[in-house]
């Protein structure tokens, strides 16, 4: 190295900081004349950059992921801006990813998306409010559709409001409403007959204070529910055998 060489080495060196807050202040003022020769000088020399970055990309595979979350760091509106064009551009490829990462975190998302909506129940029943109100037809259709294709969940429900109306502590769920009627093996527990349609009777009834837990319920057919009214499956029993 020449003692000129060696002379500004050590210059710079004494210098940097200062040196730096030159380059970034001509960057400033200069802003369009910097770009417009670094766009130029990376269109004539795209082939060589590209191999030098694969090349230094492959090298120091650490370093890349932190230049590359730096960058993201600094940039969030332009990476935000990249997905959505990026989703856009190839909703196939988009739903294919979706689909893979749900079926190898399928119980992570269950659990994170029912903490999240549990979380924000208030938020959802208003924005389903409005939905409701700005396409009420569509509404109509979707709750048609829904209460068609599950009718346990939507006789449930008819269950628990009634049982709340009237105070009832306790509850169950429709799997363990299912399990009951298996274990009566689908027959109702009064007369006997599988070949009617079965839904909940309280042994003792709501109105007496009885329970809505799954302990209290038995299935009957609406006949012999309907008879037997507000008494208690003893009561109802002995007046039956009598």
């Amino acid at each position: 190295m020449t003692a000129s060489a060696e002379y500004s080495r050590r210059y710079y060196e004494r210098h940097a900081e200062q040196r730096r807050a030159e380059s970034r202040a001509y960057r400033a003022a200069h802003r369009e004349e910097v770009l417009a020769r670094g766009r130029a000088y990376h269109a004539a020399h795209r082939e060589k950059l590209n191999a030098d970055a694969i090349a230094w990309h492959k090298a120091n595979p650490d370093g890349r992921r932190k230049s590359s979350q730096a960058w993201k760091d600094r940039n969030p509106d332009r990476v935000k801006a990249a997905q959505a064009n990026w989703r856009r551009d190839h909703p196939e490829a988009t739903r294919g990813y979706h689909a893979g990462y749900a079926a190898r975190h399928g119980d992570a998302l269950r659990a994170y998306n029912a903490k999240w909506s549990k979380d924000n129940s208030a938020r959802l029943a208003t924005l389903a409010r409005i939905r409701r109100q700005r396409n009420p037809q569509q509404a109509a259709g979707y709750s048609n559709k829904w209460r068609r294709a599950h009718p346990e969940e939507v006789r449930a429900f008819s269950a628990r409001r009634r049982a709340r109306e009237l105070g009832a502590a306790g509850s169950h769920t429709v799997a363990e409403w299912l399990e009951k009627v298996a274990l009566f093996g689908g027959c109702c527990a009064y007369c006997g007959h599988s070949d009617r349609p079965l839904e909940r009777d309280h042994r003792i009834p709501l109105t007496r204070g009885g329970s809505h837990a799954i302990t209290n319920i038995v299935p009957a057919c609406r006949s012999c529910n309907s008879k037997k009214g507000a008494r208690t499956d003893i009561e109802y029993l002995g007046r039956t055998a009598a």
